[in-house]
């Protein structure tokens, strides 16, 4: 792709592949370029800024709104228990790489359950499905 092209035109020329913007990027602070393709799903960018020294387990700090921030804690207390919680609520790029494909599941899920509601078929018991 261009922008993978370009991102190893970057690196290459000397980029820190860990470099952070000082603003608030995608409503993160700390979100850094591995952040960026890892919520894009490009793999092949992520390995590129991997192989050049980007930090995966880097958090950004999480700057959701309130009622985003509440949802996402119970999910988060939901799946790690209260104890631990707190700590995974801010992202890693393995966090948002895992929140897009679930979007995505969902995604499709959604456009199936419409697709069979138009063909008449009244039950969705998801059986046969591989995404949960």
């Amino acid at each position: 792709s261009d922008a993978l092209e370009c991102c190893e035109i970057l690196l290459q020329g000397g980029a820190d592949p860990n470099f952070v913007s000082t603003g608030v990027v995608g409503r993160r602070l700390g979100y850094g370029a591995v952040h960026a393709a890892a919520a894009r799903m490009d793999s092949a960018m992520v390995k590129m800024l991997v192989a050049h020294g980007a930090d995966p387990n880097r958090r950004a700090k999480n700057t959701d709104t309130k009622e985003v921030k509440s949802r996402r804690a119970a999910a988060a207390q939901a799946l790690w228990g209260p104890e631990v919680a707190g700590q995974r609520l801010d992202n890693t790029p393995l966090h948002l790489a895992v929140a897009a494909y679930i979007n995505e599941a969902a995604k499709r899920r959604v456009a199936e359950s419409a697709r069979r509601h138009a063909d008449g078929v009244e039950s969705d018991d998801g059986a046969g499905d591989s995404d949960g």
